[in-house]
């Protein structure tokens, strides 16, 4: 994972985003993968219950 991570920083830290900014924004786009797949998991116990 922290190679996908460091894609991202590469990705994002080309003149639009500070390093800081970047980390924010990967934090945010990570959160929101993470809730997604609970919600996923979430669905899935559903069906399977």
């Amino acid at each position: 994972m922290a190679e996908q991570n460091n894609d991202k920083m590469a990705d994002l830290e080309d003149d639009r985003f500070t390093p800081e900014e970047a980390r924010m924004v990967i934090k945010m786009i990570e959160d929101v993968e993470r809730e997604e797949a609970d919600e996923l998991d979430r669905k899935k116990d559903q069906k399977s219950a």
